[in-house]
């Protein structure tokens, strides 16, 4: 598992849960994967750059590219 897809993973299920909540290191793996789906299509949403993140880049073009590649880094 990507270490950020399932630090987002974990965000949403404890977001959907709230406090309380099993922790996530004692969840079975099956109760896991909904989540872990849920964090990659949310990462995946994220990967073309919005204007106002092109628009905080010193150069528009660099985050075109940039954004992108850290994008799919995050989802490996």
């Amino acid at each position: 598992m990507g270490e950020m897809i399932e630090r987002v993973a974990r965000a949403i299920y404890e977001g959907r849960n709230g406090r309380g909540c099993k922790p996530w290191s004692l969840l079975p793996k099956a109760h896991k994967e909904p989540y872990m789906a849920d964090a990659r299509a949310a990462i995946v949403a994220m990967r073309e750059p919005t204007k106002e993140i092109t628009a905080m880049s010193y150069c528009a073009d660099n985050a075109e590219n940039l954004w992108p590649a850290m994008i799919d880094a995050a989802l490996k």
